[in-house]
């Protein structure tokens, strides 16, 4: 059963996330945004990510006409799966902070 009351949207356009508790710039990480809604977005990653954890985001835009766009946010892993075992792909739940 459904229990999102707010509409998700397919997306596919990449990120970047880091530990929100680690202070270090080069530890930024890239994944991809599957779907969105106002409260959050489901990407995938190439690792695990335990529920609970506290992420920074960056979203770019490097395309023109608004080439210079970036938006920083937080969020925390709601869930995190492994679809397929033979693949390091995970998918993430995030809820916006």
């Amino acid at each position: 059963m459904e229990h999102r009351n707010k509409i998700r949207k397919r997306v596919n356009f990449s990120f970047q996330y880091s530990l929100k508790d680690d202070s270090s710039e080069n530890q930024f990480k890239d994944a991809m945004v599957v779907d969105h809604s106002e409260k959050g977005i489901r990407f995938e990653a190439l690792e695990k990510l335990p529920i609970g954890t506290r992420l920074r985001l960056t979203f770019k835009n490097v395309t023109p006409p608004i080439q210079d766009f970036q938006l920083n946010t937080e969020g925390v892993v709601v869930w995190s799966i492994q679809p397929d075992p033979e693949e390091p792909v995970y998918r993430v739940g995030l809820k916006y902070l």
